[in-house]
């Protein structure tokens, strides 16, 4: 049940951002409008409670053994390090970890998995970055209906977090995701072309970020699976810090099909649709990781 109790974890995000926008607006309606500076203030409190919580969290057994193998190299015992590596499976610890992602054994994956991040970020531009700027100018909703929209997509989200990482440790985390992402670009088309009621506008929308995100629950498990724990940490984050570019790309491609007079719904689902099938074909040719414990 490990990729379900990680998705747990994931559900932190989109509560955090609740509680943050209640925290606000608690804040703002308590001290006036020009308040809203003290919520930064205070916010730093939580953050630094994370300074004294993180001494409770134990480093994984993955990381200590790691640690025991350089030990023992600086100690001039490499061949008992060897035997204890090649004992639990694992590689021995050390080199450039950059060249390791993309050498031979893990290039596939890494190469993929960033084109995964890039154009599926794509999608999450359209959806949650620009959320409110869809809603408002694509369906016409009052910024007060928006507000209400974004809010309980919200907690879908984090809903999906959960059913997708429980999904993944039953029936594969890969065909999840692929089966996620589409089934988001069929919410957002209907969503962008369907009627501005606000009962189809919610029900899409939360169905977008739902199939969307929810998938990033197996995502972030199974790209860690796809590396040897020597190399996990930075393959991970590597793929991972892909995203950023593809907000970027996806922003500026908005921006000029858009500039180009074509419509903002139709830009959003080429740029958003677009990007949630296309990423999820990407994710099919991933090789499937063999590294599940080490």
């Amino acid at each position: 049940h490990r990729g379900f109790f990680y998705s747990l974890v994931q559900t932190g995000w989109p509560v955090g951002a609740l509680l943050a926008a209640a925290f606000v607006a608690g804040i703002v309606g308590l001290f006036g409008e020009d308040s809203w500076r003290m919520s930064f203030i205070i916010a730093t409190v939580p953050a630094l409670l994370v300074l004294f919580l993180r001494k409770g969290i134990k480093e994984t057994p993955q990381y200590r053994l790691n640690v025991y193998l350089k030990n023992l190299e600086k100690e001039g015992k490499q061949e008992e390090a060897a035997a204890i590596a090649d004992r639990f499976g694992v590689q021995m610890p050390g080199g450039n970890y950059i060249a390791k992602i993309f050498s031979r054994q893990y290039a596939r994956n890494t190469v993929l998995l960033c084109f995964a991040w890039i154009v599926n970020y794509f999608a999450v531009t359209c959806t949650s970055v620009l959320g409110t700027t869809m809603l408002e100018d694509v369906k016409d909703i009052s910024p007060g209906t928006t507000l209400l929209i974004v809010t309980l997509s919200n907690v879908v989200g984090a809903l999906g977090y959960l059913v997708h990482g429980w999904l993944g440790d039953r029936h594969g985390r890969k065909l999840v995701i692929v089966i996620g992402w589409i089934m988001a670009a069929v919410f957002w088309t209907a969503f962008v072309f369907g009627p501005s009621t606000f009962g189809f506008t919610l029900v899409t929308y939360m169905g977008s970020l739902f199939f969307l995100l929810g998938p990033y629950a197996p995502l972030m498990f199974l790209q860690a699976e796809c590396y040897d724990s020597t190399c996990r940490a930075t393959g991970s984050s590597f793929v991972t810090a892909m995203g950023q570019p593809g907000t970027i790309i996806g922003s500026a491609i908005l921006t000029a099909l858009v500039a180009s007079s074509i419509s903002m719904g139709t830009a959003a689902f080429i740029v958003g649709a677009g990007g949630m099938v296309f990423s999820g074909l990407i994710m099919i040719a991933v090789k499937s990781p063999r590294i599940l414990s080490h």
